[in-house]
C-alpha cells in the first residue's frame, strides 16, 4: 500500500493547491508565518515581458497556480502508475528532507567542511533568515557575513559574501553597490541580485568583490 499523507495519496490535494494553505514565510526558516503560498508568485509584468497584453498580465498568477496543479497531477499520476505501491514517495520524502527542511544546516555543514580555509566565498539567492543561521553557527566563528545595506525579503533572494575575519577586516567593508547600479543602462537589476562590496585586508589592501546572480535579466 502507498504511504498515507503523502503526495501519491490519491486522497491528498495536488501540491500545487496546497498554496492555499498558511506556509512559512521566514525563506526557510521553518518558524511559520502568516504569508499563503500563492502569495510567494509574482505576476508576469509587461515592463518585463511586452509582448503580453494587459489582461495576461492580471491573470499570470491564478495561471501559474492551474498550471502547476495540471503539472503535479500528470508527474504524480506517472509515478503511481511505474510505482505502485508508492515505494517513489519514500525516496520523495527522503529527498526534500536533504534538499528542503535541512538543507539550511547541510549548507552551513559544507562550508565549514569543505571551504573553511577559503578567504572569501560567494553566495547568492539566499534568504534574509539564512543570514542569521550563518552568523550563529560554526560559519560565524571563521567568516563575517556581509550583506548589502538593501535586503530583499519578497523575493528572499539575496547575494551576499562571506570573509575570513583572519584575512579581512570587516568594518572597514563599505557596499558599493549602488555605483554599479547607477552605471547601467535600463533597469537590468532586481533588488538583491548584486552586492558588491569594497574592503581591506590586514595588510591595508583593499579589495573589491562582487556577487551576483542574473535570474532577472
Amino acid at each position: 500500500s502507498r504511504p498515507p499523507g503523502g503526495i501519491g495519496d490519491p486522497g491528498m490535494p495536488s501540491p500545487a493547491f496546497d498554496s492555499h494553505t498558511p506556509s512559512d514565510d521566514g525563506g526557510g526558516s521553518g518558524g511559520g508565518g502568516g504569508m499563503l503560498v500563492c502569495h510567494l508568485l509574482e505576476p508576469i509584468l509587461r515592463s518585463k515581458y511586452p509582448a503580453i497584453t494587459p489582461e495576461e498580465q492580471a491573470m499570470s498568477v491564478p495561471l501559474q497556480i492551474l498550471c502547476l496543479a495540471i503539472f503535479d497531477a500528470i508527474l504524480v499520476n506517472f509515478m503511481n502508475l511505474a510505482s505502485e505501491r508508492g515505494e517513489w514517495e519514500l525516496v520523495r520524502r527522503e529527498i526534500s528532507d536533504a534538499m528542503i527542511f535541512n538543507k539550511g544546516q547541510r549548507i552551513c555543514n559544507i562550508i565549514c567542511e569543505s571551504y573553511s580555509t577559503n578567504h572569501v566565498i560567494f553566495l547568492q539567492e539566499v534568504a534574509s533568515t539564512f543570514v542569521r543561521r550563518l552568523e550563529s553557527c560554526a560559519v560565524g566563528n571563521a567568516f563575517e557575513v556581509l550583506t548589502p545595506s538593501v535586503i530583499d525579503r519578497w523575493r528572499d533572494q539575496n547575494s551576499v559574501i562571506l570573509v575570513r575575519r583572519d584575512f579581512f577586516l570587516p568594518e572597514s567593508c563599505q557596499d558599493e553597490t549602488w555605483r554599479v547600479v547607477e552605471s547601467l543602462d535600463g533597469p537590468w537589476l532586481a533588488t538583491g541580485d548584486l552586492f558588491v562590496a569594497s574592503i581591506l585586508d590586514v595588510q591595508g589592501h583593499r579589495w573589491l568583490l562582487a556577487s551576483f546572480h542574473g535570474d532577472s535579466n
